[in-house]
């Protein structure tokens, strides 16, 4: 296993958020396939929905560290899982505030998801892009992967 293994558990927790939009990609599909049109994931398609709020999803993967010894040792992986708030510029604090505490709602300190561990969540700063402000929200993770 990989950090890719942690990057697709973060993405798949990040789509139960409250108040996200699940749109069925094919009504004829059986398959549980769905578009969540407010989310940017990495490396598809997108684009920002008329009323001007969205997510981006950027996983950023970081270096394993040997925990373990031997060639089957075990592996400690830590990364960062960034999610970037974006609302209308002018539509004020609040819109921000109330989706960052959605999102470190989520993902808590301490909390464990299929081993992949949520070490801290945390934003910066808004800023300024275009029509836009953007929070960026910060999620430090660790897990301990075979490898």
């Amino acid at each position: 296993m990989t950090d890719v293994y942690a990057q697709e558990l973060l993405i798949k927790k990040f789509l139960e958020l409250e108040g996200l939009t699940k749109v069925k990609l094919n009504d004829e599909d059986e398959s549980e396939e769905y578009t969540y049109p407010e989310v940017a994931l990495p490396n598809e398609t997108f684009t920002r929905p008329e009323d001007g709020y969205w997510y981006e999803l950027n996983p950023i993967p970081g270096k394993p560290v040997q925990i373990e010894l031997g060639s089957e040792a075990r592996s400690r992986w830590a990364g960062i899982f960034q999610v970037n708030i974006c609302v209308p510029r002018n539509s004020g604090r609040e819109a921000l505030n109330d989706r960052f505490e959605a999102v470190a709602a989520l993902f808590r300190s301490g909390l464990i998801i299929e081993g992949v561990r949520i070490r801290r969540t945390y934003s910066s700063s808004a800023l300024e892009d275009g029509d836009f402000r953007v929070l960026p929200v910060t999620i430090e993770w660790w897990s301990d992967l075979d490898r």
